[in-house]
């Protein structure tokens, strides 16, 4: 027996995924403030995060899996928690192509390469996708020939691979979904051990797609991912004042990490660059004092404790280091 959040499940020799708590966490408090009435959780495992939706954030859930034994578990699940919600036992790409669905939470085994153009077709106008990616070696540059079979997209290794991650993600929805005229607005994106979870709206406007499309582009050799903000304070901010005592302290720190995060691309390293210098690293926080008192915006990156996000060139960040070494 299992206690997470609101709800107490069942595993059932069914996967259920422990690390992931901080971004179910998330996930919730997004749905919490997203006006949809009903989501789908397409590869529902023991129902968890459906089961979570519906006592915490107070959806209507459909739960699918294509597993006939995690089908069973989630049943046992819903009838433990006192949860109604249609069950299915269908394959997943099947049930996009012929349904549609105002919101579609999209967390597979590694890549959601395979899923996103049926979840593009499916998705509503005004809808909320959230899409999570494990395959972190392909995203982040580890593995380029993957990068480019998977996501279609050339990377290297980068000093601000976790965030890259992101923003090659971003970047193929936005691909599949402009095939079908719509697009996507980040509201919430971040990496989370070897988690990549991206969460937003859906819109078919077209001055929005035409907006959008302009910010996927190459970046330093790299590309094509997206160029333009990961999330939205005003929704982050919502999400905090919503936190209740079922969201665990390291998911409120993830978010007020990512509240303050400047909206710049990448960031620096604070010890490879103090390596790089051959001196001690000083203290993060002195650093990015030091940047703003020059006139730079300067914060914490949300993907990386060592981090140092700003929009201060190289030199004059290595100039910061050397004056405080």
């Amino acid at each position: 027996m299992i206690k997470e959040g609101k709800a107490t499940i069942l595993t059932d020799n069914t996967f259920y995924n422990p690390h992931a708590r901080v971004p179910r966490d998330i996930s919730v408090l997004f749905l919490s403030v997203m006006e949809v009435r009903h989501v789908l959780d397409a590869m529902a495992a023991t129902g968890i995060r459906g089961i979570r939706y519906a006592l915490e954030a107070r959806k209507e859930v459909t739960f699918n899996d294509i597993d006939p034994h995690a089908v069973n578990t989630i049943r046992k699940n819903l009838e433990l928690n006192g949860v109604s919600g249609e069950v299915l036992n269908e394959d997943v790409n099947l049930l996009l192509y012929e349904k549609k669905f105002q919101a579609i939470d999209l967390d597979p085994f590694g890549s959601p390469a395979p899923f996103l153009h049926s979840l593009s077709r499916s998705i509503t106008h005004k809808g909320v996708i959230m899409v999570t990616a494990t395959d972190t070696a392909p995203l982040s540059g580890s593995s380029p020939l993957s990068s480019r079979k998977k996501y279609h997209t050339v990377t290297k290794k980068v000093e601000w691979y976790r965030e890259l991650a992101i923003r090659v993600l971003i970047g193929y929805i936005q691909h599949s979904l402009s095939l079908y005229e719509k697009t996507f607005e980040p509201m919430v994106s971040f990496f989370y051990k070897h988690h990549v979870r991206v969460m937003g709206t859906v819109r078919r406007t077209p001055s929005l797609v035409t907006r959008n499309a302009k910010l996927i582009s190459l970046y330093n050799g790299i590309g094509p991912i997206w160029m333009g903000p990961i999330k939205n304070n005003t929704i982050v901010e919502r999400m905090l004042k919503n936190a209740t005592e079922y969201i665990v302290p390291e998911s409120i720190k993830l978010l007020k990490t990512l509240y303050q995060e400047i909206d710049t691309i990448g960031y620096y390293n604070l010890h490879t660059l103090s390596s790089t210098l051959s001196i001690s690293p000083p203290p993060l926080e002195e650093v990015l004092e030091l940047l703003r008192k020059k006139g730079f915006e300067a914060s914490r990156s949300h993907a990386e404790p060592l981090g140092i996000k700003t929009d201060a060139p190289i030199e004059e960040v290595k100039e910061v280091l050397l004056r405080l070494s």
